[in-house]
Parts: C-alpha cells; sequence; structure tokens
C-alpha cells in the first residue's frame, strides 16, 4: 500500500516534495506518509482474510497549509481510503513550521 499512498499523492499535489517516513530535503513545505500497525478485521477459519491498515500523512509548512489538508482529504477518499481524523493545528518553534496529521484506512484482501 505504500506505493499506492506515494502515487496518489505525487500525481495529485504539486508543489510539495513527498516522502516516506522521512523528507531529507530542504523545501519550506513538505509531506511525509507512514504506515501505522496492520490488524486483521475479517477471520474465517482461525485465519484472516482482511485487515485494515491505517496510514498518517504528515503536512509540514512555513506557510497556511489548510488548502493542502484539504486537498488530500479529496484525493486519498475519492481513491477508496476513508478518512478517519485530522489532527489540531500543531507550531514547531524550532523549525517554524506548522503540521497537521490527517490518518487514513484502508481494508485489504490478505
Amino acid at each position: 500500500m505504500n506505493s499506492e499512498v506515494k502515487r496518489i499523492l505525487e500525481e495529485n499535489i504539486e508543489d510539495y516534495p513527498i516522502a516516506h517516513l522521512e523528507y531529507k530535503g530542504t523545501s519550506n513545505k513538505y509531506i511525509t506518509w507512514s504506515e501505522l500497525y496492520e490488524k486483521p478485521t475479517i477471520i474465517a477459519d482461525d485465519k484472516p482474510i482482511y485487515s485494515e491498515i491505517p496510514y498518517d500523512i504528515d503536512v509540514y509548512s512555513t506557510e497556511s497549509i489548510a488548502d493542502v489538508v484539504e486537498q488530500i482529504i479529496s484525493v486519498m477518499t475519492e481513491n477508496d481510503w476513508i478518512w478517519v481524523e485530522t489532527s489540531q493545528l500543531l507550531y514547531d518553534t524550532e523549525t517554524a513550521m506548522y503540521h497537521k496529521i490527517i490518518t487514513f484506512t484502508k481494508e485489504r484482501m490478505v
């Protein structure tokens, strides 16, 4: 599912570098994503049939991030991801960056 999240973000979000887990560039705005865990959701004959995999998408910027957060929610839900929650707006005084975490989940056949 990492490749799916990467593809959705790269094809739909402009002007933000996108990285898995950690961004190592120098841009003053970027997006990272990470898988949180995998949990069986449907079990038959003592074997998991489906599992749920939630992902966090983190948006960082020195400027307003409201528009890109809404854009991410839109493109992810259009691609059959379920929007779980969005964090409060965070601010890091050391980097002078705003930060929001958007959580999505998707079920898959095991």
